[in-house]
């Protein structure tokens, strides 16, 4: 995409989904428990009741959204006399104006928060009820971008040639939310404090994540001054490709197999109302022969009665690719005591399908089938969650959309 296209984008795209507000600790809180928990990251970023940040899954991708006011262009050079922040440890730089202060929250390794003079003396680190009038957040985390930013509707990249996912939002009334989740491909990192039962280094895909955050007045006057922090976002270190090693032998058919889960999660639809969207995620399984290899696929979804018979939902047959290395991304059971499926947080082999109002009316028996170069599995509709469909229209959109 040019450059010149990635700033139409920014102008004239905006996300319809409504978010509560986005505490400065709010990501933090969220990237441990994907870490700990990354077969739950379809349902952490979209429940509406289940996370701090409520997110839509589908803004974007699906037709009818309203028009937003635009996101100012800017051009590509800092101006002269910014300063710059580097975290060594976090593999990332960035610059920022005189005037405005740069403090690492305290909450989270590796989070900064970055703020305009209104903001400069804050006391460190910022409690929950802390109500910040303008503020920014940097975090580098253990996810791949494509699948952090499911759903968001603006992409681009940086100057410095970086892929990012951005998602703009009124937050509150009186503030607005912007969030850009950005490709920092794949690197060895180390955890000083892991959770129980996840690995201390991490040599998978990486994310940056970056928040803008802020009272409409404040909004107006630091947007432009945000976006150029955000654009001025560049590793310290090089990375290698997030795709994985194309270098690699392509994987033989008997190497892998698909990763189908029992579990799945209810999310919000595109308008922000109701856990009306049924998601279904999974990833690549190794099966162990051979050495390590690349693989890409691309998985198609289908709906069909119990009996095999094709069920016509708008969307279908939904494509997604994916593309990884095995064994590195490959998936795998949670614990011995949890047999269900678990997708690594930065790993690049995971897919997601949204079924968007799938309990406008009963679905029985009916079931969703993935299939993938010849392989292929199903994932039954739930059993319950009818009751979040009583205020759906009998005409509301039902379809079935790929994330990302």
């Amino acid at each position: 995409m040019s450059r010149v296209n990635v700033e139409e984008r920014l102008r004239g795209l905006r996300e319809q989904a409504l978010r509560r507000e986005v505490r400065p600790d709010a990501w933090p809180r969220l990237q441990r428990r994907l870490r700990r928990q990354p077969w739950r990251r379809a349902a952490l970023v979209a429940g509406l009741a289940l996370a701090v940040l409520v997110a839509s899954v589908v803004p974007g991708l699906l037709a009818g959204r309203a028009k937003q006011p635009p996101v100012p262009a800017l051009g590509n050079l800092v101006p002269k006399g910014w300063r710059e922040y580097r975290d060594e440890r976090e593999n990332y730089r960035f610059r920022y104006p005189p005037g405005w202060v740069v403090k690492p929250n305290g909450l989270f390794q590796g989070q900064a928060l970055i703020l305009p003079p209104e903001s400069a003396a804050v006391p460190l680190p910022v409690k929950n009820d802390t109500q910040l009038p303008f503020f920014m957040t940097a975090a580098n985390g253990w996810s791949y971008y494509a699948a952090s930013g499911a759903g968001y509707p603006i992409a681009g990249r940086l100057p410095g040639g970086q892929a990012f996912l951005q998602t703009n939002a009124p937050d509150r009334p009186g503030r607005n939310f912007s969030r850009y989740v950005i490709d920092w491909g794949r690197s060895c990192s180390r955890d000083p404090h892991p959770d129980p039962g996840t690995p201390a280094t991490d040599c998978g895909a990486h994310t940056q994540h970056v928040t803008i955050d802020g009272e409409t007045a404040l909004w107006d006057r630091y947007h432009a001054i945000a976006t150029t922090i955000v654009r001025s976002m560049a590793p310290l270190r090089a990375t290698l490709p997030s795709h994985g090693d194309r270098a690699l032998p392509a994987c033989r058919p008997d190497q892998w197999t698909l990763a189908i889960p029992k579990s799945w999660s209810l999310g919000a639809n595109a308008d922000g109302h109701g856990l009306q969207t049924w998601q279904m995620f999974g990833g690549i399984r190794y099966l162990g022969h051979g050495p390590a290899c690349h693989l890409r696929l691309t998985l198609q979804a289908t709906v069909e009665q119990p009996d095999g018979t094709p069920l016509r939902v708008l969307g279908t047959p939904a494509t997604t690719s994916i593309e990884g290395d095995l064994p590195k991304d490959g998936s795998g059971p949670l614990s011995r005591s949890q047999p269900d499926l678990r997708v690594p947080n930065s790993s690049t082999l995971h897919w997601i399908f949204s079924w968007e109002n799938w309990c406008r009316q009963p679905l029985g028996q009916t079931r969703v089938r993935i299939t993938a170069a010849g392989r292929s599995g199903t994932q039954s509709a739930p059993k319950d969650g009818y009751g979040n469909c009583r205020n759906v229209s009998p005409t509301a959109p039902w379809r079935i959309v790929p994330l990302p």
